[in-house]
């Protein structure tokens, strides 16, 4: 329950995130406790790696989550960072908007990955989201780290309207 009808849009900082094994990143919006998992999401992802080549992950609208991150190193010392801004989330609109900014070691420790991102809820009714879930794709627990430290860190900011 971090969303409330106090600010209008949000700020998500993730700070070295990283699944038991290699894989995407999920989320997806909730009320109350409660998941919508109905397929009203959609992202792209579009990247390039340091070698050069470009590298993208999209949905058609149909999908059941939206994506944060993609294809994820599981190494001990890989991971993701990213910040995203969430648009409206409880707001009285049909359509939630995400986007952001991500590093990544994809795939291999030696590989990163800078990833732009943008993401959208759109159902035919309003729904005022209250709270968001962060999930793997392939149901994964998160590797253990230190918070402390900085390690699978979340952290989510009301922007103040001005």
């Amino acid at each position: 329950n971090c969303f409330s009808s106090t600010y209008v849009n949000y700020m998500m900082v993730i700070t070295m995130l990283n699944a038991a094994s290699d894989e995407s990143i999920e989320y997806r919006f909730g009320v109350g406790g409660s998941i919508d998992s109905g397929s009203s999401y959609s992202y792209t992802l579009e990247g390039y790696q340091n070698g050069g080549s470009g590298t993208s992950s999209y949905s058609n609208g149909t999908t059941d989550e939206g994506r944060l991150f993609y294809d994820i190193d599981a190494d001990s010392e890989a991971g993701a960072s990213g910040v995203f801004y969430i648009h409206n989330p409880y707001g009285g609109y049909q359509r939630k908007q995400v986007h952001g900014n991500t590093i990544v070691q994809k795939g291999t420790a030696a590989n990163t990955t800078q990833y732009q991102v943008a993401s959208d809820y759109h159902n035919s009714t309003t729904k005022n989201f209250t709270g968001i879930n962060l999930f793997s794709s392939g149901a994964t627990n998160w590797r253990a780290g230190s918070t402390s430290g900085g390690y699978g860190r979340v952290s989510i900011f009301g922007i103040v309207n001005s």
